[in-house]
């Protein structure tokens, strides 16, 4: 009986969705405890983890589910496949996958879940590309941040001035403004944080002092170039950035909303500008695009006016998502993150190198920078050794979030 109300307790969490998904566990893990070999409850564990920080744990239940009743869902060697291949292991997710290539329906629909051979066979090629990038791994060292940036909440965006001293950052913890939750996840909303190095010490974030803060979503883009303003990112018209200036002791005022013709009625999310701030690449999902979000840029003219938005090309863009576009320092190279080129699943981050006034065919930072896991809002510090992402990999105890990292590139003795 204990076992039965306890899954009732986790079912009503599991239907909320995804802000609740670690609720649910806790519950479910009461009723694993008394029946471990119930293929549903596995298969709902795992769905839970997946959806989690902790996304490579649900291998395990997948596993046993698999196990117990391979036809439990419809969708459990899919999700089995995937568990795989954020554990790495390539080859095993190769193996279900192809096995679940086989059982779909003609039209590849499963249920309300819609699977597709292609979405397979891209799951497949994710595969073949982190084998082949997990053998020559890259040197350089992954650290998290550690809690004095990061919390059980998603942090994200991470935007340091060039002497690494100030670090603005965006995050949906609960003490967010008005700690309003989005109605779809049960998440926050999104708030701008700020915290300062002291002695190669981050210190505690605060929220307050972001007078840009909103009961809505607000998040942090990039440092302009001349280091007095920022851009930052409000949900409202679907997304649009805005440039604000930094008073002394860090306050931001006057938002002012960039031109129409970067913004749009669609979603604008991250951007950077050129040191002379006449060029401005920034990705937008408008319908003109390649799919999914693009990555476009805009030349302003002698009279100080935006050009219209050009796409930067399928040489750059994928019929899958780019994001979180960077320029370094010389202005040389294009760091984006895409879930297209040859990612090894999820969004990876990719540099592009300014060539004779193209941008060349994008490459991968390569393994352990990127995962089958999600590395976003890459930004490398001026002196080209270090940087900061935030990722969803789950190398740390924290639940349900994405952390940021410190990138060191040195070379590794």
């Amino acid at each position: 009986r204990k076992a039965k109300k306890n899954i009732r307790k986790g079912d009503r969490c599991y239907r909320q969705g995804l802000g609740m998904y670690i609720n649910a566990i806790n519950y479910y893990s009461k009723a694993y405890e008394f029946n471990p070999n119930n293929a549903l409850l596995n298969y709902k564990i795992g769905n839970c983890f997946i959806n989690s920080i902790q996304r490579a744990s649900s291998v395990k239940y997948f596993k046993k589910a698999y196990e117990i009743n391979p036809t439990i869902t419809k969708d459990l060697g899919y999700l089995l496949g995937q568990a795989y291949q954020l554990n790495l292991e390539f080859d095993k997710a190769i193996d279900v996958y192809n096995v679940f290539k086989q059982s779909l329906p003609p039209r590849g629909l499963i249920s309300n879940y819609p699977v597709t051979s292609s979405m397979i066979n891209k799951r497949i090629e994710e595969c073949n590309y982190g084998k082949s990038l997990i053998i020559y791994p890259v040197r350089v060292f992954v650290d998290n941040l550690g809690p004095n940036i990061n919390s059980e909440y998603p942090d994200y965006s991470p935007v340091v001035c060039k002497n690494d001293s100030v670090m603005y950052f965006t995050s949906k913890r609960e003490n967010t403004t008005k700690r309003k939750r989005a109605e779809e996840n049960m998440k926050f909303f999104e708030d701008i944080y700020e915290s300062y190095n002291i002695n190669g010490v981050w210190g505690a974030p605060k929220n307050n002092t972001i007078s840009v803060n909103t009961d809505l979503n607000d998040a942090i883009v990039a440092f302009y170039p001349d280091n007095e303003h920022l851009l930052i990112y409000k949900g409202s018209n679907g997304g649009d950035i805005f440039k604000v200036r930094i008073k002394k002791k860090g306050k931001l005022v006057k938002p002012k909303k960039l031109s129409k013709r970067i913004n749009s009625k669609y979603h604008e999310s991250s951007a950077c500008i050129t040191k002379d701030e006449n060029t401005i690449y920034f990705t937008s999902n408008r319908n003109e695009g390649l799919g999914g979000s693009d990555i476009y840029y805009s030349v302003k003219d002698t009279k100080g006016k935006w050009s219209k938005a050009v796409n930067l090309g399928s040489i750059i863009n994928t019929p899958y998502n780019e994001n979180s576009v960077f320029l370094s320092d010389d202005e040389q190279t294009l760091y984006f993150s895409s879930k297209g080129h040859n990612s090894m699943g999820g969004f990876d981050v990719f540099k592009s190198v300014l060539e004779n006034g193209k941008w060349s065919a994008p490459e991968n930072l390569g393994y352990p920078i990127n995962t089958p896991n999600d590395e976003l809002y890459f930004k490398l510090l001026p002196d080209g050794l270090r940087g900061y992402m935030a990722s969803t990999r789950d190398e740390a105890p924290l639940e349900i979030s994405i952390f940021i990292w410190l990138l060191s590139l040195a070379m590794r003795n």
